[in-house]
């Protein structure tokens, strides 16, 4: 057993390995197996160690990740480029087949856009959610390489911020064993009516390994007994799309007061009701349009877009298209 922050070679031997160096930097919080109830109570007990730092990342909870030189400085830059208190940097992380930790990795201009989501399942099992392979994985567009853009959705493999966003959009401790669907789609509509804008990056400056998904094991821990759909109506009433009240829920893990999920859910061309979206989003968000079309509502004292100054809905964006067209 060697606890995470051990190096593999003891300080006293050698003090010059980064977890020697900036040790006193790191806080681990061990768990044992049997207490395990799956990636987003492990992400609220993230968030209970915070302790009042500037920034805030997260990254998925997969062992395999590799960070870029220089990407803490690069996200920072990012991030201050959007001049946007509110922003958050959000993407899924781009694959490489580097592990070796003497081997440095550099950042690379493809990134993920967060741009389409779907409803899935059956009847009312549908689920609004997005999922990696339908995203698109491509350079920013040549006038777009300096700022990140705004984008529709949040992904729980990256999201890089001003430390507040834990304390204003924080993990409930009691939704056990959802997947990440379920997580991102939640958390992405409350941030947005907290008042959170999310941007993909420039570039990737942080990666994953291809990881054999049986090498992941299968603990169920205090999930035992499967309680995904107790969980997953208790996350629904929190976002405001299950009228459930067998749970007390606090208020803090609800959605913000600062934006009404309907003007999400119009500015992007979803169909709650009808639990339907339009497929044409990836087109207006890819290309810088959308950035363009938000980014000048930005609040003067840069506490993110003020979407009640913007009258946009996607679907008539969509008729207006087709009808240029013919």
């Amino acid at each position: 057993y060697v606890a995470c922050d051990s190096p593999p070679i003891p300080c006293s031997r050698d003090p010059d390995q980064i977890l020697c160096i900036y040790n006193a930097n790191i806080d681990v919080y061990e768990l044992k197996t049997e207490l395990d109830a799956g990636a987003m109570f492990a992400r609220h007990i993230g968030q209970r160690m915070y302790r009042g730092e500037y920034y805030a990342l997260q990254v998925g909870v997969d062992a395999g990740i590799v960070f870029s030189d220089g990407w803490d400085e690069e996200l920072i830059r990012q991030l201050d480029a959007t001049n946007n208190d509110m922003a958050v940097i959000s993407t899924y992380l781009s694959e490489t087949k580097i592990r070796d930790a003497n081997r440095p990795i550099q950042a690379t201009p493809e990134r993920y856009t967060i741009c389409h989501a779907s409803y899935k399942g059956d009847g009312r099992e549908r689920r609004l959610e997005h999922i990696r392979s339908e995203q698109v994985h491509q350079t920013a567009p040549p006038d777009r390489t300096e700022s990140p853009m705004l984008q529709p959705f949040w992904s729980s493999e990256l999201s890089f911020s001003r430390g507040h966003f834990l304390l204003q959009v924080p993990y409930d401790p009691k939704l056990c064993g959802l997947d990440e669907q379920d997580e991102e789609i939640s958390m992405a509509l409350r941030a947005f009516s907290s008042g959170y804008d999310f941007y993909t990056p420039t570039q990737s400056v942080i990666f994953r390994t291809k990881v054999d998904s049986n090498s992941h094991s299968n603990v169920e821990g205090l999930c035992k007994g499967n309680p995904k759909n107790k969980s997953r109506k208790r996350l629904y009433s929190l976002i405001g799309l299950n009228n459930n009240d067998e749970d007390a829920i606090p208020h803090e893990y609800g959605l913000g007061a600062v934006r009404d999920t309907a003007k999400f859910f119009t500015l992007y061309g979803i169909h709650a009701s009808e639990r339907v979206t339009e497929h044409r989003l990836c087109e207006f968000v890819t290309t810088g349009n959308m950035h363009d079309e938000f980014v000048p509502h930005m609040r003067h004292d840069g506490m993110g877009i003020d979407y009640n100054r913007i009258s946009f809905r996607f679907h008539e964006l969509i008729s207006i298209h087709k009808d240029s067209h013919q």
